[in-house]
């Protein structure tokens, strides 16, 4: 006689939860990466930000240094004759060349 199956036997239950947790396991990683790569895609786009903020404001022939606060965070500015730097907390710099 057929057996009428109604329901899912331990061994189905084990080897669907093992399937889960392998995905899981793998696409977990790959979201905290790009999480981590979308911050910090973020933070240079505000110091490229603060830059061109500074290239307008400050016209001078002489080098200066300065501190920049936006969005409660704090920048270090750098502008020689040929270029501007923009530095955060993390010394994370980025550079505009005339």
């Amino acid at each position: 006689m057929w057996k009428n199956h109604n329901g899912f036997t331990l061994i189905e239950c084990i080897l669907s939860l093992s399937i889960c947790l392998l995905f899981c396991l793998l696409i977990l990683p790959a979201v905290v990466m790009l999480a981590v790569q979308a911050d910090q895609a973020e933070e240079q786009s505000r110091m490229y930000e603060v830059a061109y903020e500074q290239v307008k404001l400050i016209r001078s022939s002489e080098p200066v240094q300065a501190d920049f606060y936006k969005d409660g965070r704090e920048y270090g500015i750098e502008l020689s004759a040929s270029k501007l730097c923009v530095q955060n907390k993390e010394n994370i710099q980025v550079c505009i060349y005339q």
